[in-house]
């Protein structure tokens, strides 16, 4: 880089620096003798804001590849805050009037301390004069294998020592009562998301942070995690990706399509398999990115994406071909949205469906559908593991994994508060299947649909 670029990019090198030695990351010391020594590199990023403009980011971060199982570091799984619980505490922020804030921890994972005796190699730009000087981390630093996981400890060990109490079904959910009311804070990584009544809560909670970690507040939530975030004139709350398909469609080509009315044709399963699809990697991309669009706004693209998901290890021409298809109707759909809306008792229910034996190899697709009021919670598309004998084998089958992600919704309610006054009840259109699931005996054939 040269003049002003060059200029823009060591100011952000230095500010990484200065996070660096102000949260007293590393320790200089000599190099112990039979230690793995963990390199380092900086990486430049051009970050686009939501209002337009630019912001450069340098982040120093570890080579955690060269990192040992069982001496540099153990577990490392770290867990997210699940679509379901936005969605739910969405849904009861938007009918209880609720505000819903969005906060970003800065240098997150610098503020988690490390178990484990880690050795760096000295900062490019930033060494010392005696070359054989190494790094102790103290702190968790970006890249190194363990970092999600020592940093989700620290928030989550900080936040239950303040009061909360963490989810059950949701351990990136954490509720603690302030002022009367629930104060509500849900985790992703170092974006946080507070749902409160009033701003006595709001102040108490910023205050409480910035005794722990530099916390960034953003605004009321208008953009998380790739989904654009509203409220609609009666209050309640819309999620919708526009930005996230208009990227896609320019990306693969489809931006000047033409648009279709359904995700997938009804002759996809039967067509032969010619073919192969050479650009297996391209495949998977674009199926991951339909996969998070279909989790978060789009449940009407669950089956088509579902389908093409099973392909995606060895996928032919027609499962490419399909896989645009589906971002054509998408380009149709732009402008829907999801509207989580709760009116009156925020009661739960369910729809369970099947389709027999719809797969190639005879398999049964279930699908299932989970309500809070009028709020899509949860839409699953899934493949059965068993081949049914009939419809009502396969229908029976979809309200026992229907029942199985109710309990876990159910559970989730309750970490939130929310109370359920009257049974959850399950919509389901075979009425054999409903005949099965009102009387304990069944006979023989249809014991293994349990």
């Amino acid at each position: 880089y040269e003049g002003d670029e060059k200029r823009f990019w060591l100011e952000a090198m230095e500010s990484e620096y200065s996070s660096l030695t102000e949260k007293n990351v590393f320790t200089t010391t000599p190099a112990p003798d039979n230690t793995n020594i963990i390199g380092c590199k900086w990486v430049y990023k051009v970050k686009y804001l939501p209002t337009g403009g630019m912001q450069r980011k340098a982040r120093l971060v570890a080579r955690g590849f060269s990192q040992v199982q069982g001496t540099d570091y153990d577990q490392i799984f770290s867990p997210t805050v699940k679509t379901e619980s936005v969605k739910m505490v969405l849904s009861k922020a938007g009918a209880l009037n609720k505000s819903v804030d969005h906060f970003d921890v800065t240098t997150a994972y610098l503020h988690a301390p490390l178990e484990e005796a880690l050795y760096m190699e000295q900062i490019p730009g930033y060494e010392c004069t005696d070359k054989k000087l190494v790094l102790k981390l103290n702190k968790a630093i970006y890249g190194l294998r363990q970092s999600a996981r020592a940093w989700y400890q620290f928030l989550s060990q900080s936040l239950k020592s303040a009061g909360f109490e963490q989810g059950k079904a949701d351990a990136c959910v954490f509720t603690k009562i302030v002022e009367g009311s629930e104060l509500q804070v849900l985790v992703f990584v170092d974006d946080i998301l507070c749902v409160y009544s009033n701003t006595k809560q709001l102040e108490w909670f910023k205050n409480m942070a910035q005794d722990v970690f530099k916390l960034k507040h953003l605004s009321q939530i208008t953009h998380c995690l790739g989904v654009d975030v509203s409220r609609n004139s009666e209050g309640f709350f819309q999620l919708t990706q526009k930005n996230k398909i208009q990227k896609l469609l320019t990306e693969y080509g489809l931006a000047e399509s033409n648009i279709v009315a359904t995700p997938m044709s009804t002759g996809y399963v039967k067509e032969p398999d010619e073919q192969i699809w050479e650009d297996v990697q391209k495949y998977q991309s674009l199926v991951g990115s339909l996969l998070y669009l279909s989790c978060w706004t789009r449940p009407d693209i669950c089956h088509a994406v579902n389908m093409l998901c099973q392909k995606c290890s060895k996928p032919h021409n027609k499962d490419w071909v399909a896989a645009k298809r589906v971002l054509r109707y998408l380009k149709g759909t732009i402008e829907f949205k999801l509207v989580l809306k709760v009116t009156g008792d925020m009661q739960m229910y369910a729809y369970s469906d099947a389709s027999w034996g719809d797969r190639a190899d005879g398999k049964s697709t279930t699908g299932i559908a989970i309500f809070l009021g009028d709020a899509l919670i949860m839409s699953k598309t899934v493949k059965q593991s068993l081949i049914a004998h009939s419809s009502c084998e396969a229908e029976f089958a979809a309200i026992s994994h229907c029942i199985l992600e109710l309990e876990w919704v159910y559970q989730l309610m309750l970490d939130m508060k929310i109370k359920c006054t009257t049974p959850i009840t399950i919509f389901c259109d075979n009425t054999a299947a409903q005949r099965l699931a009102e009387n304990e005996g069944a006979k023989a054939h249809t014991v293994n649909t349990y």
